[in-house]
């Protein structure tokens, strides 16, 4: 045991238990600088709203605090039907999509916004991982919506949206 750690017994209501070791001291968080990326600067005053649709929590908070210190405004949901029930209220200058996510997936979502508002699809990004399956590649290629693949780099994403705002 390591003595800045305190090791804290985990009783399953299965047939295994087990132990983690959790720090004892307090923890910084992770910040900007830890991650030793910059955020994106753009030559814009006002950066723009995105709508984050990813149900992947972890990625979710990444993007949304990546996105804040490059200067937009974000919302973020975890699923296409909050999404679309947000985009009634909103219209963002930027959506960046999961593909594979509980209650609506990104591409049935994608599909209710070139109904009911087309030019949106202009400002759509997919961030999946999710390349390999025929539907999804046939409809990637199809559209031509940008992608990124999981995982992914900020510098790659930072790239990515320099693309939308030149």
């Amino acid at each position: 045991t390591h003595p800045t750690l305190k090791t804290i017994p985990v009783i399953m209501l299965t047939s295994s238990n087990f132990e983690i070791e959790l720090p004892t001291e307090k923890v910084k968080p992770i910040d900007a600088v830890s991650l030793s990326v910059e955020p994106l600067t753009l030559e814009m005053k006002y950066q723009g709203m995105v709508l984050v649709v990813e149900d992947e929590i972890h990625i979710q908070v990444l993007l949304k605090e990546y996105l804040t210190l490059s200067g937009f405004n974000v919302i973020t949901v975890s699923n296409g039907q909050l999404a679309f029930q947000m985009l009634q209220e909103i219209e963002p200058d930027l959506i960046i999509s999961d593909i594979k996510m509980p209650t609506l997936d990104g591409i049935a979502l994608y599909h209710k916004i070139a109904e009911q508002a087309p030019h949106l699809i202009q400002r759509y990004l997919f961030i999946t991982g999710d390349t390999k399956t025929p539907e999804t590649v046939n409809f990637l290629a199809r559209t031509g919506i940008p992608y990124i693949e999981k995982p992914f780099t900020l510098n790659i994403l930072s790239e990515m949206l320099k693309s939308f705002y030149p």
